[in-house]
């Protein structure tokens, strides 16, 4: 089993720093953290314990100890790479779960979302997924 912890941190590094820590003990293998606070367009965020793939408005972090065998996929999204993350996460022996960590918002000039430009058919899968994404209503 992969114990995942996941927050909208709404762009204050305290809830960031506080989600990470809280992930040490006892451990999660994975932080999946929206909106975390920005500096010069990656996040700031960090913790020895955890390797962090950042994006402009979510992270991704896997346990340094987890022992998970990690893919990620940049042809799901189409164009939403900044505001998505997808992998293949699994321990040797056990079976791939497709965990997906992103930021849906509505682009103020188009009114694309990053949602519309998943593939969604390749996204879920049998055996397990994993979909942590903030689908915020209330941007346009």
């Amino acid at each position: 089993m992969i114990s995942v912890i996941q927050h909208n941190c709404t762009r204050l590094n305290e809830w960031a720093i506080a989600v990470m820590e809280m992930g040490v003990e006892p451990r999660a293998d994975v932080v999946l953290l929206q909106e975390p606070l920005t500096e010069t367009g990656l996040t700031g965020i960090s913790n020895s314990a955890y390797e962090v793939g950042k994006r402009i408005r979510d992270s991704t972090a896997i346990h340094v100890g987890s022992g998970l065998v990690v893919v990620e996929w940049t042809d799901l999204s189409c164009g939403a790479n900044d505001d998505v993350i997808a992998m293949d996460v699994r321990r040797r022996g056990q079976t791939i779960t497709k965990i997906v960590n992103g930021y849906d918002h509505g682009d103020t000039q188009s009114g694309e979302r990053p949602g519309w430009k998943l593939h969604w058919q390749r996204v879920i899968r049998q055996g397990g997924t994993v979909l942590a994404v903030d689908f915020n209503p209330q941007s346009t």
